[in-house]
């Protein structure tokens, strides 16, 4: 059984991609962290992250712990926004659609964060303010993984 979420043959991609104001089929890097949920986006997004397969309409909206219980057609057109955004893929399971994340959540979440720094003017201030927001486990965290991949010279 899927958790209840408290929000804060697969089928062909469409070539329209919401949000970014450019057409294509495969969003880059760039493009994809330009994408921005709203709540209920982020609610159902963090339903299919925390699910163990592709999960139907039906399937999100019983994880959602939501008052009032949006309706099945919003949740609906939620995840066929999401799928028109290239956030998640679909397929069919009998006359229903079932989404699966079309990423994992820390790559959206590095998306994210690299936008942040990509829009930046002083890469170098955000890095420092970013380092002094984090923990001194955190750091020592990251100076392995750098280490790790060979990047922290």
């Amino acid at each position: 059984m899927t958790p209840r979420i408290t929000a804060p043959g697969a089928a062909p991609r469409s070539a329209a991609y919401s949000g970014v104001g450019t057409a294509t089929a495969d969003p880059t890097r760039e493009e994809r962290a330009l994408i921005h949920l709203g709540e209920l986006e982020a609610a159902v997004m963090e339903s299919l992250w925390s699910a163990p397969g592709p999960q139907t309409v039906r399937q999100v909206l019983g994880t959602l712990d939501r008052d009032p219980e949006p309706a099945y057609t919003t949740v609906m057109t939620v995840l066929d926004n999401l799928y028109r955004k290239d956030m998640t893929t679909r397929e069919r399971q009998g006359r229903a659609w079932a989404y699966r994340p079309a990423q994992s959540r820390a790559e959206y979440d590095a998306s994210r964060m690299a936008e942040v720094l990509d829009s930046s003017s002083d890469k170098e201030a955000v890095f420092l303010k970013f380092v002094d927001s984090i923990s001194t486990d955190e750091i020592a965290q990251l100076r392995t993984l750098l280490d790790e991949t060979g990047r922290s010279e």
